[in-house]
């Protein structure tokens, strides 16, 4: 196979089908290389030396995000050659700089002016004392992985975003990633579900794309590639992972939207509540559709209050052989996980 560089140009992924949409909490998720990270580091750049606004950029780990420090304006040369004022003889004024906490704007003969600050997620609490106050936007890259997440990860989330916001009417949160994993803290502590490519409006406030033009354009220009080729290798899960925005790697075996006949058995109360349904096959069927009469069992230890009652043991064991056997079915992701994780913790 003869591998030939890519004649093919497509355009980089922006942000303005999110910003038309019009929310405050805006996610991108997609394919590799796909100009996410190019594209909110240009546009944060360009708010401070426009607007006079801060940003404040985030990664998980303090490892990480030293790391992301470290190599964060190399590709931005171009952007802060039009963005830096210049002085009598036409020369840059200042210049921009990185450290491992601050993006900082410096001017011969001035103090140093804070442009953006670096705080990993991990050590959020100690970012608490800082001046905030002029922050616009708080940029989370790759904020999806395929491992683990750190030990209360959406309760950190939070915090930094309540030290940073504080009372911002025009403060926007954007989340970058590729599409790792559907199974993730993050969706479902926002409770997003089952989405389309392309701009899915939650609501008033968040936004979530999942990039489509982007991944077709980009994966034509990969096909002679080694990398390609060798992602072909595993049936394309890997190419439709990195070029196709596919959450490829996720296990979509017993989910489905079943919108038969169906008996209804009782109301199931883990991470979110659910109804479980008898199917004519007799297999069991956990929508997020539930009667309100009726018994609601808690998966939830000594975490009980209405009329909410312990779940069986019994039944349970044989939820676990039904699982094997294939006779559960799940309306999306969070139900089969809620499910699947209780079950484990019986084995």
């Amino acid at each position: 196979m003869i591998i030939t560089k890519p004649k093919t140009k497509f355009k980089f992924w922006t942000k303005d089908a999110l910003v038309e949409a019009g929310g405050r909490i805006n996610l991108a998720v997609g394919t590799r290389t796909a100009g996410k990270t190019y594209n909110l580091k240009k546009t944060v750049l360009e708010d401070f030396f426009l607007n006079n606004r801060e940003f404040v950029w985030t990664r998980r780990t303090v490892d990480e995000t030293e790391k992301a420090a470290k190599n964060w304006l190399g590709d931005m040369d171009g952007v802060l050659s039009e963005l830096i004022p210049k002085d009598k003889t036409g020369k840059p004024a200042g210049y921009v700089i990185a450290t491992t906490e601050y993006i900082l704007y410096k001017v011969p003969k001035c103090k140093p002016v804070t442009v953006g600050y670096f705080v990993p997620l991990s050590t959020q609490h100690k970012f608490k004392g800082y001046d905030f106050s002029n922050i616009q936007r708080f940029v989370f890259d790759e904020f999806l992985l395929f491992g683990l997440y750190l030990p209360n990860e959406i309760r950190l989330y939070n915090e930094l975003v309540t030290s940073i916001e504080r009372v911002k009417e025009d403060f926007e949160i954007w989340m970058l990633s590729n599409t790792t994993s559907f199974k993730n803290p993050y969706f479902r502590a926002f409770g997003l579900k089952k989405m389309k490519q392309g701009i899915n409006k939650i609501d008033n406030i968040m936004t979530v794309e999942i990039l489509d033009e982007q991944a077709l354009e980009i994966a034509k220009t990969r096909e002679n590639t080694l990398s390609f080729y060798l992602g072909s290798k595993d049936g394309g899960k890997y190419n439709d992972y990195a070029y196709g925005s596919k959450f490829a790697f996720d296990d979509y075996k017993f989910i489905k939207l079943y919108k038969g006949n169906k008996k209804f058995l009782f109301c199931l109360k883990g991470e979110v509540k659910c109804g479980v349904w008898e199917l004519p096959t007799g297999n069991l069927y956990f929508s997020e559709q539930f009667n309100k009469v009726g018994k609601t069992y808690s998966l939830m230890r000594n975490d009980y209050s209405g009329n909410e009652i312990p779940f069986s043991y019994g039944l349970a064991k044989k939820w676990v052989v039904l699982f094997a056997e294939g006779k559960l079915t799940f309306e999306n992701f969070t139900l089969k996980e809620m499910v699947k994780k209780y079950l484990r913790s019986l084995l």
